[in-house]
């Protein structure tokens, strides 16, 4: 009123009343005198709403600033071009600077110059779609390099002049953290590799002298021998093979603990695998006077989708569990199923024994790594304490795992389930079929007069007389060509051919696979029959000596068994198979007298000459020695026309029987 008194023409001012109901309104007043009347005119305009929005926002803003300059990582603003609009003081501390100082510079200044390339891009980025996030590498103050996790946005300001808003945190010390475990990683990895490697080596580097322990020993306990001699070494037999059950538990072990062991799914005859099982235990319990029982439902379908050889692995080794720990009674492998579904079922495996038991305390304990119920047992009962480890962790990978029922002084159930897909098939019957290898050999005395050439490429002198003498003893007639290692077997067979080739894998020089390589590029032996030799047991080896040109793969420990069954499958069938016809001339190879004359057509002509000319005169002479009933002769001569035969390239499978007539 004073102010209009005094001659201003119009006052703007803000008033709060109270209204009538108590509360308040904010009035925003325009107020003018008239001088002719002595009165104001005024309008008054109800800004409580305004005020009240305008407060909410001064309060909203302050808050912000506070998180802002409080926040304990990076928060900024900058333009498209990279300078700071802003920073708080978190962020300008970690990078070593002021907020004024900041606020002078650009994300240039902080990056180093090796990264403007991507700190382009991402300005190009965030420009273009309105946010970019990511890893970015700055430099402090001093130098030092710091990491930033940032998720950024595009924001329009004033005039719609658009900003980014910048939020960051401080990485370093955990991408460091992630790059050591990295490498740590990378470390573990090439130790477990190496120790893979190791176990692969130590493997092949036991089975060795064991191939000659177990392969020596059971050729002699093949001899006559008195009843002592014949306890003792079958008990170096025995305990060289319980050595090698030892190796290849603790590489089984190592595989699964790799990450390295899969499982080779295919259609198997479950009663086949379960009568199998019994059978490998059968000496076991037979010796300690126990009665096994194989025990099948009459629901259990007859064909399985599962990988056999680990599941009889799994079986067998709760079945020798059972038998080491049961002195009296009985063992039962029941085989029941729970659920029958078209083509799926669910299993259950148990074994059963009347052993001593296990106490509850301790289940967990028996399927930790070699490790028992009892220390004491270690020394009563013997074992690795891998063998319940190794069979659950096999069944791990099939989705499943060991459980066990116990009581002490009765015995114990250990028992599985699976979920396989299945066949029906005749489920009354068990069919009891053996692999190649475990068949009950053919009697050898049929090929006591069969004659072939066979190379044996062997670096180990003990391995090597063991084979040799193996063969030798099937067939004495053969010829052996002993190479010691891969370079001197491509020796050999530059000048000669042989009808079958024993080649180990692991040799000095020119191993193996090399070797092989080579012989099958070779005019002369690129479809000779090769069968790999082997102490490794390594996933994948039998694939890759199949891949490389082998014909077949054969496990150390070597015994005679094994080999005639090789030699039956690719030498002896073929000479039973491929009789002469009687009706048509025989006739020679004519490729490998090339080969022996170097291709040479004039060589060729004058041995083709002088085997005529000594044939002609071999049947001169035969007569002769028939007329004078000279056997003698007959015999030599007929040794000297096998000589020549082979010379001239006739086969032996054609050749020899007659020639054996003749010497009769």
């Amino acid at each position: 009123m004073a102010e209009l008194k005094k001659g201003k023409h119009t006052i703007n001012f803000t008033h709060r009343f109270k209204t009538k109901a108590g509360d308040y309104k904010t009035l925003q007043w325009t107020a003018a005198p008239d001088l002719s009347s002595d009165q104001i005119f005024a309008i008054g305009r109800n800004i409580t709403d305004a005020i009240e929005n305008q407060q909410q926002l001064k309060i909203s803003e302050e808050k912000l600033k506070r998180f802002f300059e409080n926040s304990q990582g990076l928060m900024c603003t900058h333009d498209l071009n990279g300078k700071f609009l802003s920073v708080n003081d978190a962020g300008a501390s970690i990078l070593g600077y002021s907020r004024k100082e900041i606020e002078l510079m650009s994300l240039f200044d902080v990056v180093p110059e090796s990264n403007h390339t991507p700190l382009k891009e991402y300005l190009e980025t965030i420009k273009n779609t309105g946010s970019a996030g990511g890893r970015m590498l700055t430099r402090d103050k001093t130098g030092n390099k710091k990491i930033w996790f940032f998720s950024n946005v595009l924001e329009n300001g004033l005039n719609d002049e658009p900003y980014i808003i910048g939020n960051a945190v401080d990485i370093t010390e955990q991408y460091y953290l992630e790059q050591d475990l990295k490498t740590a990683k990378i470390h573990a990895e090439k130790a477990s590799m190496a120790k893979s490697e190791f176990l692969a080596n130590m493997s092949h580097e036991i089975r060795t002298p064991l191939n000659g322990i177990i392969g020596f020993t059971d050729l002699v306990l093949k001899t006559k021998l008195n009843k002592t001699q014949h306890q003792h070494l079958s008990i170096v037999n025995q305990s060289a093979t319980t050595l090698l059950e030892i190796i290849n538990d603790i590489l089984d072990f190592s595989k699964i603990e790799a990450g390295k062991l899969e499982l080779e799914i295919e259609k198997c005859d479950l009663y086949e695998i379960c009568s199998h099982a019994t059978e490998i235990i059968h000496f076991q319990t037979h010796k300690k006077q126990l009665n096994v029982i194989l025990n099948i439902a009459a629901n259990v379908p007859n064909f399985i989708w599962a990988d056999a050889v680990r599941l009889k692995q799994v079986l067998v080794n709760l079945l020798s569990n059972a038998t080491k720990f049961t002195d009296k009674g009985e063992i039962e492998l029941k085989v029941e199923s729970l659920k029958n579904l078209a083509g799926e079922s669910t299993i259950r495996f148990g074994v059963r024994d009347t052993g001593i038991g296990i106490k509850q305390d301790k289940y967990d304990k028996i399927f930790e790594a070699f490790s028992q119920e009892d220390t004491s047992t270690t020394k009563k009962y013997g074992g690795t304490g891998l063998g319940l480890t190794i069979s659950n962790k096999l069944l791990k990978i099939m989705d499943s795992r060991l459980e066990l029922i116990s009581e002490i002084g009765v015995g114990s159930l250990f028992y599985f389930d699976l979920n396989l897909k299945t066949e029906p098939g005749e489920a009354a019957l068990i069919h009891k079929k053996q692999s190649p290898y475990a068949a009950a050999p053919p009697t050898i005395n049929q090929y006591l007069d069969c004659c072939f050439k066979i190379m044996i490429v062997e670096d180990n002198e003990i391995n090597m007389f063991l084979l040799k003498t193996i063969i030798l003893k099937i067939m004495p007639r053969s010829i052996i060509i002993e190479a010691g290692n891969g370079s001197s077997c491509l020796n050999h067979l530059e000048n000669e051919v042989v009808d079958l080739i024993f080649m180990d894998v692991q040799m000095p020089e020119i191993n193996g696979y090399q070797a092989v390589s080579r012989i099958r590029k070779m005019d002369n032996s690129s479809h000779v029959p090769i069968i790999a030799l082997t102490a490794g047991n390594v996933k994948g080896e039998k694939e890759k000596c199949i891949e490389v040109g082998m014909n077949d793969f054969v496990l150390k420990p070597i015994v005679e068994e094994t080999i005639l069954l090789l030699l039956e499958k690719w030498l002896l069938n073929t000479l039973n198979s491929e009789q002469p016809n009687t009706n048509q001339p025989m006739h020679f190879n004519l490729e490998r007298l090339n080969m022996y004359c170097d291709h040479d057509e004039e060589r060729l002509t004058k041995l083709l000459a002088m085997i005529k000319q000594q044939l002609l005169d071999s049947l001169l002479s035969l007569e002769l020695y028939v007329k004078q009933q000279d056997l003698p002769s007959i015999n030599s001569l007929g040794h000297k026309l096998y000589g020549t035969a082979m010379a001239a390239g006739f086969e032996p499978s054609s050749t020899y029987s007659n020639l054996r007539q003749v010497g009769r």
